[in-house]
């Protein structure tokens, strides 16, 4: 969301993270995890 992000964005991102990985990330991940590298820590954790 700092760099020009929406929440549909955010969702649409979160859509293709759980397609692409078999999971079921909330959106919250995405919002707790303002940098890739965090997100990957929540992808790992959760696969």
């Amino acid at each position: 969301f700092d760099l020009g992000g929406d929440s549909l964005s955010a969702m649409r991102a979160i859509a293709a993270i759980n397609t692409a990985f078999g999971i079921r990330l909330p959106i919250t991940a995405l919002i707790d995890a303002p940098a890739v590298g965090l997100l990957s820590r929540a992808v790992g954790s959760t696969v």
